[in-house]
C-alpha cells in the first residue's frame, strides 16, 4: 500500500526523506533569489532611477560600466531606443574617452 506508514518509515530509515527536503530547500532558496532579482519594489525604483541617470564610469572599466547600466537599465524597466541610450552611455563615460570617440567622428 502506497504511503502506508511502514514506508514513510522505509524512508526516514534510508535517508530519502531528508536529501528530498533539502533538495526542495535549496529549490526554494533559488526560486526566492530569482523572484528578488527580477522584481524592484515601487519605493526602491525612484532610487535606481536617480542611480541610473547619475551613473559614471569614473575608475571602471568600460566593460563594467556597460553591465552597470544594462542592469539598471533592466531593472528600472527602462526601455530606450539605441539613440537615447548610447547618448545615456557616452554621457557617462570618462572625459578623456569621450575627447576620443569625438575625435573618431
Amino acid at each position: 500500500m502506497a504511503g502506508s506508514p511502514t514506508d514513510f518509515n522505509d524512508c526516514v530509515s534510508k535517508g530519502e526523506l531528508t536529501t528530498s527536503i533539502t533538495e526542495q530547500c535549496n529549490l526554494m532558496t533559488e526560486l526566492t533569489r530569482n523572484v528578488k532579482s527580477h522584481f524592484v519594489l515601487p519605493y526602491y525604483q525612484c532610487d535606481l532611477r536617480l542611480k541610473l541617470q547619475t551613473l559614471k564610469q569614473g575608475d571602471k572599466n568600460i566593460e563594467t560600466y556597460y553591465q552597470e547600466s544594462l542592469i539598471g537599465l533592466a531593472y528600472c524597466g527602462v526601455h530606450e531606443d539605441d539613440a537615447d541610450a548610447s547618448a545615456r552611455f557616452f554621457g557617462g563615460l570618462n572625459h578623456d574617452i569621450q575627447n576620443i570617440l569625438d575625435y573618431k567622428e
